[in-house]
């Protein structure tokens, strides 16, 4: 299964989708976060700042189901 980060900006509450943390990271947003830190975050839980939530999924296709 495929890794997807959702990215939530709470200034417009717009999401966006990447296959990975460096796509995610090369989009150049203002996250006031690095990419190190959501490198080591364990994702039982989403990251939440006060510009953004990153969560961590798996992306399912119906072969896989």
């Amino acid at each position: 299964m495929r890794k997807i980060f959702h990215l939530e900006l709470k200034a417009d509450n717009s999401h966006r989708y990447y296959g990975s943390l460096s796509a995610l990271f090369s989009d150049d947003l203002k996250l006031s976060v690095s990419k190190g830190k959501i490198d080591r975050w364990v994702f039982d839980k989403p990251f939440e700042n006060e510009i953004c939530i990153i969560r961590k999924s798996v992306l399912k296709t119906k072969s896989q189901l």
